[in-house]
């Protein structure tokens, strides 16, 4: 109920009350980029980011694994949680190669042929800052931008958990201290960019740079400012990859953004039907959003209801000119909604979460060679010939 609240109670619906002087765009620039309220590619043409989010796999999200929500002890269900209850249980050594396996083995160029041949032509990739950290770990995404290219795929790197956390919810991984009050960790953050930026400026894959993923600052003020030193950082490497900008409040408020951040951008929201009553009619907010800044609105998240209810969401999106659609997430142990690419989870593997999501000093019900063999039932059950792939959520999704 917590998180119904806090994702349900959210803004007014958005109303232009100051419009923007109309962007002037660099119709010359090699990447996809902003032409009013459209996305342009190189030949000229409108582009639709249509596709879905690699959540789960480079952020660690225990309820995509098949642990349902545990409103009272959200804190459990982190990333940095779980791997610590994994170097408690079994070890250092264990805990980095179960985060290894999962690198390597949870996300493929396999499930990118599969999301290729659905007919989506868009991933949202949610990343952790640790992998940024990781020069290692990097190698990671450049695999999956390869495979991106390969299979015709482009790719919206998502900065999903900053340093420090830029909200105190499980999805940002958050510290003890959050981004808001640590200018050491906004530091970080501008550099976790700049990395970004400087690595994969030229990557043909990479449509876009989403900055950061649904954050909770503590006033509009700190959350411009951050953004601009972001900005800032990026262009000093890459003067062409747009710019996608979330509102707050779960990415559905734009009210902070009173002047344009840069030439070549994109808004994104995010919308649950689920969990917003009012999200349909939001839409129409997004596409006055649109015409106000004179730049286009992506539906960066949506999906976790019923596939009626997700075919007129996504069909809502499509009506009002939005620049696309990103289903949430490819793959998933469903719990309490049905899912796009559904996992059958071994038992072994859901007695394996309720140790990583318990409180620490807490006892494993599962010894180190049985974790590991849990590991390997999941990994199996979650490549994409072993997905069951629901055809109504496909058909609600436009898929073929």
């Amino acid at each position: 109920m917590l998180l119904l609240l806090l994702v349900g109670c959210g803004p007014p619906v958005y109303t232009c009350t100051d419009p923007l002087p109309a962007n002037q765009p660099n119709v010359s620039n090699p990447r996809v980029h902003e032409e009013g309220t459209q996305l342009i590619g190189p030949d000229g043409s409108e582009v639709k980011l249509d596709g879905v989010n690699l959540g789960g796999w480079l952020l660690w999200e225990s309820w995509i694994w098949g642990r349902p929500l545990d409103l009272l002890h959200l804190d459990r269900q982190s990333e940095s949680h779980m791997l610590g209850r994994l170097t408690e249980l079994y070890g250092a050594d264990e805990a980095a190669t179960f985060r290894s396996r999962l690198d390597a083995e949870l996300m493929t160029e396999a499930d990118l042929a599969a999301i290729a041949a659905l007919g989506f032509t868009t991933v949202r990739l949610p990343l952790n800052h640790t992998v940024v950290d990781d020069p290692a770990r990097l190698a990671t995404v450049d695999a999956l931008l390869d495979a991106a290219t390969a299979n015709g795929l482009q790719v919206v790197l998502d900065l999903h958990a900053a340093p420090g956390g830029q909200a105190d919810l499980f999805t940002a991984d958050p510290d003890a201290t959050l981004l808001w009050d640590d200018p050491k960790a906004q530091t970080a953050t501008v550099e976790v960019w700049r990395t970004l930026a400087a690595r994969y400026a030229a990557n043909p894959a990479v449509v876009g740079y989403d900055l950061l993923n649904e954050p909770i600052p503590p006033d509009e003020a700190a959350y411009v400012a951050l953004l601009a030193d972001i900005i800032a950082a990026i262009r000093a490497e890459d003067p062409d990859t747009l710019m996608i900008v979330e509102g707050t409040a779960f990415a559905r408020d734009f009210r902070p953004f009173t002047e344009r951040l840069d030439e070549n951008m994109a808004y994104e929201a995010h919308l649950y039907t689920s969990m917003d009553s009012r999200a349909l009619d939001r839409v129409g907010g997004f596409a006055e959003l649109q015409t106000c800044h004179d730049a286009p609105v992506w539906l960066g998240e949506f999906g976790e209801d019923q596939p009626t209810n997700v075919a007129s969401l996504r069909d809502a999106a499509d009506a009002a000119g939005l620049a696309g659609t990103s289903f949430w997430p490819w793959k998933k142990v469903p719990t309490s909604n049905p899912g796009l690419g559904e996992i059958t989870a071994p038992d072994d593997w859901l007695t394996l979460l309720d140790d990583l999501t318990a409180a620490d000093g807490t006892s494993g019900k599962l010894d180190r060679s049985q974790a590991d063999a849990a590991l390997d039932g999941f990994l199996a059950a979650a490549v994409p010939d072993q997905l069951t792939m629901n055809p109504d959520m496909v058909t609600a999704l436009g898929g073929q």
